[in-house]
């Protein structure tokens, strides 16, 4: 064994013998890095227009996946384009303030939590709610009885703010934090304006499943046919307790049955079968008021017929569903997160183009057509959205 260390002499045997494998091996992962900069090339000029983020968050640069799987992802930013380019002009303000779109539910009868205030900027500060007098921002935050309260912002500007409870001059975060009073007053105080509604309280299988503070929200991607509106995606997310930093994404079936729960994205993405504060198991679990949730979804793409492409998000409660919020294109990444697929299929991109929607295709037939002359039939085979269609 003494010769290993002289320099010059002859390698051993084995290691001779390890070398075709070896090199095998680096030319594979070469050529699987090489593929997948190929895919991401595609995705980045594609239709779906995905940022270098939302590609590893997808995992698609996993070996293995398709050219045709990536092409079907859609970014948030060419999400909220396709919707916002479907829809005409005058229609575009719902699209940007919640409390326009909740007072066109109220008023078509659909359930929606009871309103508390609308908090504006400017001179008008206080909005009355319903038939009920102005109220002062404090006034309403140290009311005990107001509590659990949902606060979101008008112009759909960030995440809503979910208040449990007040206790002396201490609010209760939905994730467990706290927060003193004065510092509330003045979250609420800042920004355009806040929408500030009663949060309602989840079904009772909802709250020993997943905890008795726990709010499950469905969301249901609609799209509107020929025939109708027709219910093209769920999924739920649902909230864990306060010491971990992320919620859960479930995707769910056709009868409303969760079949695939996920936390992370990317290299950080695991499968999760158990709540992780409560232990309950959650594939297969079928949600309570099914068909009365699709019902309702289904009537609110009848109200709001001139969005052709509709995002809802849906609480159910003891007595029902009760619609939180109309969503724009932004949730339609969250569905491909649950279900782990892209959602441009065919029927889709089909419907988006009938729509009005420009899919920007030619670059990514291209660049497709020049990595490889064969990759376009393979893609159409596979079941992906045609690339080459007109714009």
């Amino acid at each position: 064994m003494m010769h290993d260390a002289v320099p010059g002499a002859r390698a051993p045997l084995a290691t001779v013998l390890a070398l075709p494998a070896r090199a095998l091996g680096l030319a594979r992962a070469g050529m699987e890095a090489l593929e997948m900069r190929r895919r991401l090339l595609l995705s980045r000029h594609g239709a779906g227009r995905l940022t270098r983020e939302e590609f590893l968050a997808y995992g698609l640069d996993r070996p293995g996946t398709s050219v045709a799987e990536t092409l079907r992802h859609v970014s948030r930013r060419r999400a909220l384009a396709w919707h916002a380019e479907s829809v005409a002009q005058g229609w575009q303000a719902p699209l940007k303030d919640r409390g326009l779109c909740r007072q066109l539910a109220a008023g078509a009868g659909l359930p929606v939590p009871e309103l508390l205030a609308v908090h504006a900027a400017g001179p008008r500060a206080f909005a009355p709610a319903a038939s009920r007098s102005p109220i002062a921002l404090s006034a309403l935050l140290s009311e005990p009885s107001h509590y659990p309260l949902l606060a979101e912002p008008l112009h759909n500007a960030g995440p809503r703010v979910a208040l449990l409870a007040l206790e002396g001059s201490t609010l209760h975060l939905q994730h467990g934090g706290r927060l003193p009073l004065a510092q509330g007053m003045a979250l609420l105080a800042r920004g355009e304006g806040w929408l500030i509604q009663r949060r309602p309280r989840a079904h009772v299988a909802l709250r020993a499943a997943f905890g008795q503070h726990a709010l499950p929200v469905v969301h249901a991607l609609v799209v509107r046919e020929r025939g109708g509106p027709k219910l093209f995606s769920t999924t739920m997310t649902i909230d864990l307790p306060p010491e971990e930093a992320e919620d859960l994404v479930v995707a769910l079936d056709a009868e409303g049955t969760m079949r695939r729960a996920v936390r992370g994205a990317g290299a950080e993405w695991r499968g999760v079968r158990r709540h992780q504060g409560t232990g309950s198991l959650l594939p297969g679990r079928r949600l309570p008021f099914w068909e009365a949730t699709e019902a309702l979804v289904l009537r609110a793409a009848e109200v709001f017929s001139p969005y052709p492409t509709q995002c809802w998000e849906v609480a159910i409660t003891d007595t029902g569903p009760v619609l939180l919020r109309f969503a724009g294109g932004e949730a339609l990444p969250l569905h491909q997160l649950a279900h782990g697929r892209g959602l441009l299929t065919p029927t889709l991109a089909e419907h988006l183009q009938r729509h009005g929607c420009r899919l920007e295709s030619t670059p990514a037939a291209l660049l497709h057509r020049l990595a490889h002359p064969f990759a376009g039939a393979l893609a159409r085979r596979e079941g992906a959205a045609s690339m080459t269609a007109s714009a």
